[in-house]
C-alpha cells in the first residue's frame, strides 16, 4: 500500500513539473512575441514619421520655384528609390511617384518611409494657390506710397516705409490704408482709423525674372529686331510662351499689342515700351521685361475672364504708366511704379515705392488669373497611409 502511494506522489510531481515547464515555455514565448510586437510597432512608427518628413520636403520643393510644379519625378531633385534621404535616427524616405490632377492644380505624391525592416507608404495631396497678398491689397510696396490728388479706395493699400497722401481720400468697402514705418500709430480700423494705422511689415514678393526667362524660352523664341515681330506675337497660338531676345543690341525697344491676347506670356529680355493700341481693349496677357517697362496706349486694360484680373505687366526695374484711362491690371515690379494721369486702376506690387500723379480710383478688382507663372503657395491638403501594394 505504501509503495502504491509513493508511486502516485511521483506521478503527481512529474505532472506538476511538466505543467510548470509548459507554463515557463509559454510565458517565455509570449514575452518574446510581445517584445517583437512592440519592436515592430516602434519601427513602423519611425518609418511612418520618415514618410511625413518626405511630405515636408516635397512641399518645400514646390514652394522654391513655380518651375518645379508639373515636373515628373525623374525631372526633380527629390529623393528616389536609388538615392534615398536618410535621417539622423537611421530612418529613410523617398518619393515613389508623382501625378498631377484637376488641370494640374493638385499633385498626388506617394512617399515611402523605412526603418530597418519596416516600411510605410503615405499618399499625400498637395495643392497650390496664389499667395494672398496678390488679392488682399490694391497697392503693396516695401517702399513709400505717394498719391497726389483726389483718391477713392475700394481696396486696402499698404506701404512698409510709410504713406504720403495729398488731397481728399475716400475709403470705401471697408478698405484701410496701413504702414509699417511708425509702430506708435494706432491699429487700423475701417470705421475709426482707416488711414495710417500700423501693422507689422508685410513681405512684398519679388518678380522671379530669371525663372520667367527660363520658362518662356521653352516656347516660341523671337528677336526684338524682327520686322514682323508684332505679327508673330499676334499670330502665335493661344496660351503661347514667347521669349523675345536682343541678339543684335537692336535700337528697337518697343512692342505693340492689342485686343484679347489669348493668355500669352511674353518675356522681353531688355527694357521696353509697350504700346497698347487699336480699337479693342487689351486683356488676357502677361508681359515681362528683364529691365524697365513703360506702358503707353489709347485703350483700356480689361479682362477676358469673368471675375478675374488677367492683364499683368512685370519687370525687374521701374514701371512707368502713362495716360488717363481704365487699367484693370496688375503692375508688378522689383523697382518703383509711377503713374501719370487720372485713372481707375487694378493693382500694384512694387519693391521701391508707388507714386500716382493725378486723381485716382482704386477699384475693387477680382481675383488674379493664374498664368502658371506665379510662385504659388504649395500646401498639404490631405494625406493617408496606404498599402505598400497600392
Amino acid at each position: 500500500m505504501y509503495k502504491k502511494s509513493e508511486g502516485s506522489v511521483l506521478l503527481i510531481a512529474i505532472f506538476i513539473s511538466l505543467v510548470a515547464v509548459l507554463l515557463v515555455v509559454s510565458m517565455s514565448s509570449l514575452s518574446t512575441g510581445n517584445v517583437k510586437q512592440i519592436s515592430n510597432y516602434h519601427m513602423g512608427k519611425l518609418a511612418y514619421y520618415a514618410s511625413e518628413a518626405g511630405i515636408a520636403e516635397v512641399t518645400n520643393y514646390f514652394n522654391t520655384s513655380f518651375l518645379n510644379w508639373g515636373k515628373t519625378l525623374d525631372e526633380t531633385s527629390l529623393p528616389v528609390t536609388t538615392d534615398v534621404q536618410t535621417l539622423d535616427n537611421g530612418a529613410a524616405y523617398w518619393v515613389d511617384n508623382i501625378t498631377y490632377t484637376e488641370n494640374n492644380k493638385i499633385a498626388v505624391i506617394d512617399l515611402i518611409g523605412k526603418y530597418k525592416d519596416s516600411y510605410r507608404k503615405v499618399r499625400a495631396r498637395i495643392q497650390t494657390s496664389i499667395p494672398k497678398y496678390f488679392d488682399d491689397y490694391g497697392l503693396l510696396t516695401d517702399g513709400v506710397i505717394t498719391i497726389n490728388g483726389n483718391k477713392t479706395l475700394y481696396m486696402s493699400i499698404h506701404a512698409n516705409d510709410g504713406i504720403i497722401l495729398s488731397g481728399p481720400t475716400s475709403t470705401q468697402n471697408d478698405s484701410i490704408v496701413t504702414q509699417s514705418e511708425d509702430p506708435d500709430a494706432e491699429e487700423p480700423d475701417p470705421e475709426t482709423n482707416p488711414i495710417g494705422g500700423y501693422v507689422d511689415p508685410i513681405e512684398v514678393p519679388l518678380v522671379p525674372v530669371d525663372d520667367l526667362r527660363t520658362f518662356t524660352q521653352t516656347g516660341i523664341n523671337l528677336d526684338i529686331s524682327q520686322a514682323d515681330l508684332s505679327a508673330q506675337i499676334a499670330n502665335a497660338p493661344a496660351g503661347s510662351l514667347i521669349y523675345i531676345g536682343d541678339a543684335t543690341n537692336s535700337s528697337n525697344d518697343s512692342i505693340t499689342i492689342t485686343g484679347d491676347m489669348q493668355g500669352k506670356v511674353i518675356f522681353v529680355d531688355k527694357g521696353i515700351v509697350v504700346n497698347a493700341q487699336g480699337v479693342q481693349n487689351l486683356s488676357n496677357v502677361m508681359i515681362i521685361s528683364s529691365a524697365g517697362l513703360t506702358v503707353n496706349g489709347s485703350v483700356d486694360f480689361l479682362s477676358s475672364h469673368d471675375d478675374q484680373l488677367d492683364t499683368v505687366f512685370a519687370c525687374n526695374n521701374d514701371i512707368t504708366l502713362n495716360g488717363s484711362r481704365i487699367f484693370k491690371s496688375l503692375f508688378w515690379t522689383n523697382g518703383s511704379f509711377r503713374q501719370n494721369g487720372t485713372s481707375m486702376a487694378g493693382r500694384v506690387i512694387s519693391q521701391n515705392g508707388i507714386t500716382f500723379k493725378g486723381n485716382f480710383t482704386l477699384t475693387a478688382t477680382s481675383k488674379l488669373y493664374d498664368f502658371g507663372t506665379f510662385d504659388n503657395v504649395a500646401s498639404l491638403s490631405s494625406w493617408q497611409q496606404v498599402s505598400m501594394d497600392n
